[in-house]
């Protein structure tokens, strides 16, 4: 990531957002996979084609499953 941004001479947007979401998200516990990927991709070398493969192979689950409409 050092090189590229060396080499475009500008930063590239959302690099430091995605590594920021990331760990927010682990030190909370909320599953954000679109943001792992991304990060796994960025920081640990993962293949892009099987990280996209990875969260569409993922077991389908409510969006709303953390909302609590008892309030």
């Amino acid at each position: 990531i050092a090189d590229i941004e060396k080499n475009m001479g500008m930063v590239i947007e959302g690099v430091s957002t995605t590594k920021a979401a990331y760990e927010l998200a682990q030190r909370l516990e909320i599953d954000m996979p679109i943001t792992e990927t991304i990060y796994k991709v960025l920081y640990e070398n993962l293949d892009a084609k099987s990280g996209i493969l990875d969260i569409m192979r993922r077991e389908t689950r409510a969006e709303n499953e953390f909302i609590n409409i008892n309030k």
